[in-house]
């Protein structure tokens, strides 16, 4: 690593950085996964009993504010197979299997030592400073 830090000219930090810098990140994402579980959830059950049709609408006409919404049809439509096969329990598993994992993450990022390491030029070309 130190050969091609040479070569490239670059030069290496480790940088000290707060448990709670280090921590926002796994949190974040595990409440945006928390979020994205609840309302598979909900989508789940919608499915389940039937009312398929209130979950999607397949309707050709948008209005021009939302002309972007018609290239989310087919994740739709490819969710309702998941939705029928797991089921609400099952969406419910899978999305608190995924939210462990993201606590295992804050967890592993709050017990090591949080360093970010940067790569940064140095002043001479090719050579490194120490």
């Amino acid at each position: 690593m130190a050969r091609l830090e040479r070569k490239l000219g670059l030069r290496r930090r480790e940088v000290k950085v707060s448990v709670v810098r280090s921590a926002f990140r796994p949190v974040l994402i595990g409440c945006l996964i928390a979020l994205f579980t609840y309302v598979s959830i909900q989508a789940a059950a919608l499915v389940a009993a039937g009312d398929e049709a209130y979950f999607y609408r397949s309707n050709d006409r948008y209005p021009w504010w939302a002309a972007g919404a018609a290239r989310y049809d087919k994740v739709v439509q490819a969710l309702i197979p998941v939705f029928r096969l797991l089921g609400p329990t099952g969406v419910a598993i899978v999305g608190c299997l995924a939210v462990f994992a993201c606590l295992a993450a804050l967890v592993d990022q709050v017990r090591r030592r949080p360093v970010l390491i940067t790569l940064s030029r140095s002043r001479y070309r090719g050579v490194a400073q120490r």
